[in-house]
């Protein structure tokens, strides 16, 4: 039974862990968004020419919709997450990190000093790297 724990639970770097969540939730999160709301001008028509052609391969025009749609189940997923986390975390990680608040407005919101609502943030930044864990590791293990 330790070996599926170890298996489950392993050791982590906590430093690095939380400066990944912030990572991705301050700059890949974001351009995630934009690339799951392209225009319908974006995506480009299938050219042909009645030849065939060797060896075949996928249709360029399809390429913008998977990246869509991929873009779409990452930050579908990421919402996901933020949603497992405790009520505090996820206020937090919605205010700070989807809304774009900045901290002062969210531990005053929260009736926090200062000093506790940082240690709540990073909190909240381990329980959405462990949340989001099968979708995208942010984990980083010790070696």
């Amino acid at each position: 039974m330790p070996d599926l724990l170890d298996e489950l639970l392993p050791d982590y770097d906590e430093k690095r862990t939380i400066e990944n969540a912030r990572h991705f939730l301050l700059r890949d999160f974001p351009r995630l968004q934009r690339m799951a709301h392209l225009s319908v001008a974006d995506l480009h028509s299938p050219s042909m020419d009645g030849l065939p052609k060797a060896p075949i391969k996928a249709n360029s025009a399809d390429e913008p919709i998977i990246k869509r749609l991929d873009a779409k189940a990452l930050v579908q997923a990421a919402y996901d997450a933020i949603n497992a986390c405790s009520a505090t975390s996820r206020y937090i990680l919605i205010k700070a990190y989807v809304r774009g608040h900045g901290d002062t407005t969210i531990y005053l919101d929260l009736h926090m000093g200062r000093s506790q609502y940082f240690v709540h943030k990073q909190t909240a930044l381990l329980e959405f790297a462990f949340a989001f864990q099968s979708d995208y590791d942010l984990v980083v293990r010790k070696t």
